[in-house]
């Protein structure tokens, strides 16, 4: 499966060196990036599809979220969109890396809104 990685996704890469600049820690974007592409590729995704799904503002709806560990550090988060011929790589963040700028909300919430005592098919009854 062919791996492309967006605009966005190199660009957290190059962010992610300046916040560990800013903390006095060496560069590591072109490490994580093999790191994570020769995941990706390893990967059989006939027989499972690795991460959970999430919603990102202003990112596509279909987005999934995988853990990447590097040595015994904290995992980084990586993005990435599966369709039939590609894997898309959106995003990479360290968990204490800021990111002010997007709201990750995972789907269950959206999923899980109506009363407790109604059941999917009382739902889907009423529509």
């Amino acid at each position: 499966m062919k791996i492309l990685w967006r605009k966005s996704a190199i660009t957290s890469l190059l962010e992610l060196d300046r916040w560990r600049g800013s903390i006095e820690l060496p560069p590591i974007a072109p490490y994580l990036k093999d790191t994570i592409h020769q995941y990706f590729a390893n990967q059989d995704f006939t027989i499972h599809i690795p991460g959970r799904h999430i919603l990102i503002q202003k990112m596509p709806v279909d987005l999934r979220m995988v853990l990447v560990f590097i040595g015994k550090s904290d995992p980084y988060k990586v993005f990435y969109r599966i369709t039939t011929s590609q894997i898309e790589i959106f995003l990479i963040r360290h968990p204490h890396q800021n990111s002010t700028s997007m709201m990750i909300l995972p789907i269950f919430f959206y999923y899980f809104q109506f009363p407790p005592h109604q059941t999917l098919r009382e739902l889907s009854l009423r529509l």
